[in-house]
């Protein structure tokens, strides 16, 4: 249960549909975010273009950067998030672990 108001958005809310497919789940801090669904948008949008375009970084590399920088600002959050998103892509446990304890290397 959430300590903020939620709105329900639908099955068919895009940016949540996005979601599902490219990370498996909604994130809850978009579930926080269903008052302003304009934001959500952009955010989505974002990720979209950011996150799951295939340029010079893979998807797999630009989350090691994200996790890196979440462990580094200590963002429990951000860390697990991510670190989810990296297992999902199939990185094994002990690496991940190592690049949480050891940002520097």
């Amino acid at each position: 249960m959430s300590y903020l108001r939620e709105t329900e958005l639908g099955a068919d809310f895009a940016p949540f549909s996005s979601f599902r497919e490219h990370f498996g789940f909604v994130p809850n801090l978009f579930h926080a975010q269903t008052l302003l669904p304009r934001v959500i948008e952009a955010e989505a949008g974002i990720a979209a273009s950011v996150l799951l375009k295939q340029e010079a970084l893979s998807r797999t590399q630009k989350e090691y950067i994200l996790l890196k920088i979440a462990a580094a600002h200590r963002n429990t959050y951000c860390v697990t998030a991510h670190h989810h998103m990296l297992r999902s892509l199939g990185v094994p446990e002990g690496q991940l672990n190592q690049i949480m304890t050891d940002q520097r290397r």
